[in-house]
């Protein structure tokens, strides 16, 4: 599917690299201050992305986003005449290295420096789920995935009646890409059918970026309280 927007740089709100502070401990002051400070330089420097809310805005007229404040787990759902859908993501559950997200591209090799630039762009992958209920039935299908440049999926797995995802001693699935290339593309276009796509990448990037950064500011100011009391 073609994504409804053009790809933008997303700001980094993950702001771990640069979340320094100095070792000289006579000079930084009471840890009270130290987090009033950063408090202070976060609010400063939050700007409002409009095209996260662009996206959100879009995304919302398909799928009921929730989540609470003091967690960092984001769900979707979207109910059918036929089926449920959930997708869960973590907006700290960032994706350690580089991932192939060309398995499914026809395509010629763009050249080094505009490839850069591109994936520049997309941000930083996230690892979420998707569990699809059929109705009439208690049987699931969740698809462990990877938004980034496009979705990846990781492992397929069915759930029976009366089990559930946390069950570890279940089989997960066989691994994706070990799979033939007819399966592979019939399982991402039948999220694709979803909603679950590009865009849908693209939004889960985006929104655990700008809840990574609310949840820290948040974060912030009750270790700051509490240290104050």
């Amino acid at each position: 599917s073609q994504p409804m927007m053009s790809r933008m740089v997303i700001p980094s709100c993950n702001n771990i690299s640069v979340r320094y502070m100095s070792t000289d401990l006579e000079a930084v002051g009471t840890l009270g201050e130290v987090l009033s400070q950063e408090l202070q330089e976060e609010v400063q420097n939050d700007e409002i992305n409009q095209e996260f809310l662009d996206i959100k805005s879009q995304i919302s007229k398909t799928f009921t986003i929730s989540e609470e404040d003091g967690s960092g787990v984001v769900k979707l759902t979207h109910k059918s005449a036929n089926e449920d859908i959930e997708i869960v993501f973590d907006c700290q559950d960032e994706v350690e290295g580089e991932q192939d997200f060309g398995d499914f591209e026809d395509m010629e090799e763009p050249p080094a420096e505009e490839e850069e630039e591109e994936q520049g762009d997309v941000g930083i992958p996230f690892k979420f789920h998707v569990t699809i209920n059929k109705k009439g039935t208690s049987d699931k299908v969740v698809f462990y995935c990877v938004a980034g440049q496009q979705i990846v999926i990781e492992n397929t797995q069915f759930l029976p009646e009366g089990k559930d995802i946390e069950d570890a001693s279940l089989y997960h699935g066989p691994i994706f890409d070990k799979l033939s290339d007819d399966l592979r593309e019939s399982m991402l276009s039948y999220l694709a059918d979803r909603s679950i796509d590009e865009d849908m990448a693209f939004f889960i990037m985006a929104y655990s970026e700008n809840k990574e950064q609310r949840e820290y500011m948040n974060w912030l100011k009750n270790v700051m309280t509490f240290v104050e009391k």
